[in-house]
């Protein structure tokens, strides 16, 4: 297992939060300089039209995801994997609607979840099949998401109660998904998880979705949470010169790669949950997530074989046979935030194809929000990472 290092959460000048002397921020704050364009202060990275040459854009994406995975009544039915619904799917509907500006289906999506998977707290059951909850414990990922498109649909759409939703959503979050770490709350993968040592999912902090949340939640804990999150995500890949692993522990302020929940001894992957980290960190309007990602680029892996496996080692080197386009919409983030356009144009159009040649939920998800995250859209407001 790869070594933990500890965890501080210092202030830094440039507003998120410190990492052991050895994560070498310096490093990770001039890895983009040759390469980005600054533009109102964000470094950004226009991709030419063939970006889109073997796909569609992301609002024709987002719309085929809503088509033909989320039902008349508004659940999102997993169709590839037996036809449950998870919370982390609705979240992905409501996103996906506020991105193709279609009121309709965010108002149904929402309504599903809100009368079929809301709890008491707010937060989300996590599994519904059946015709029933089939886990009522919640999943910190779908209900930060959830909150975030309950606060930009509030705003793109005009209803003004979906801000007290995302209200009420957010206190559940901090109430029963955070633990404090050197004085300020860090999002954990849920409730369950919050006894030592803690777990957390990295792709889960998610710092545009932080930050809009808490600009609407006008609670300051949330500006806390959001730079814990960066400090976290930067120590634990190492300034940006290791992949990001699916999960970690953190126990007594030391953070590490772990494997999975309840094997934890079981090698650390960078699989289908650390590769969401990519599009999220390149997606967000802060110039600090999107060197993070660039930095990445260079870590990220070479061969084919592993650049869209489902598991890689945080060395790069591929763990199985199966494969992704999750894994090259990853790729093709970090080589936008990294000013490396001919690559991320091609690896945006590989994902394209092979979407469309192995459809399944999670890739159309993912493939729609990594466009809507990279462009210049209602779920991205500050300039592009590429602009086809």
């Amino acid at each position: 297992m790869t070594a933990p290092v500890r965890l501080r959460l210092e202030a830094v000048p440039d507003g998120t939060s410190g990492v052991p002397a050895r994560r070498v921020w310096p490093r990770l704050l001039a890895v983009l300089a040759a390469a980005a364009v600054v533009a109102s202060g964000l470094a950004w990275v226009a991709l030419p039209p063939a970006a889109h040459r073997d796909g569609d854009n992301p609002v024709v994406a987002a719309r085929r995801f809503l088509d033909r995975y989320v039902t008349a009544d508004g659940r999102v039915s997993r169709i590839d994997q037996g036809g449950d619904t998870v919370s982390e799917g609705q979240a992905y509907a409501m996103l996906l609607a506020v991105g193709a500006g279609d009121d309709r289906r965010f108002a149904l999506a929402w309504s599903w979840a809100r009368d079929h998977l809301q709890r008491d707290d707010g937060l989300l059951a996590w599994r519904w099949q059946g015709g029933q909850v089939a886990d009522w414990m919640p999943a910190a990922d779908a209900d930060l998401d959830a909150a975030w498109a309950l606060v930009l649909a509030a705003d793109r759409f005009r209803v003004p109660r979906y801000q007290t939703d995302a209200a009420s959503m957010a206190a559940g979050i901090l109430a029963a998904e955070t633990w404090t770490v050197g004085g300020r709350p860090l999002l954990v993968a849920g409730p369950w998880a919050r006894t030592a040592p803690f777990t957390v999912n990295p792709s889960y902090l998610a710092p545009g979705a932080l930050s809009a949340v808490g600009r609407a939640s006008g609670d300051r804990r949330w500006a806390a949470m959001t730079d814990a999150s960066r400090a976290f995500l930067a120590t634990i890949t190492a300034g940006g010169g290791r992949l990001p692993p699916d999960w970690a522990t953190l126990a007594g302020g030391t953070a590490g790669p772990s494997g999975p929940p309840g094997r934890t001894s079981d090698e650390p992957t960078y699989g289908l949950q650390a590769q969401r980290i990519l599009p999220l960190l390149a997606g967000s309007c802060e110039a600090v997530d999107r060197r993070l990602a660039g930095s990445l680029w260079s870590v990220m892996p070479r061969d084919p074989q592993a650049q869209d496996a489902t598991a890689a080692g945080l060395d790069g080197r591929s763990l199985t046979n199966d494969h992704h386009p999750l894994g090259l919409l990853a790729l093709a983030a970090a080589a936008g935030a990294a000013g490396r356009r001919a690559p991320a144009s091609d690896l945006l159009a590989r994902a394209a194809r092979a979407e469309r040649q192995r459809p399944t939920y999670y890739g159309a998800a993912w493939l729609a929000l990594t466009g809507l995250l990279l462009e210049r859209s209602p779920l991205h407001s500050c300039p592009a990472v590429i602009t086809p």
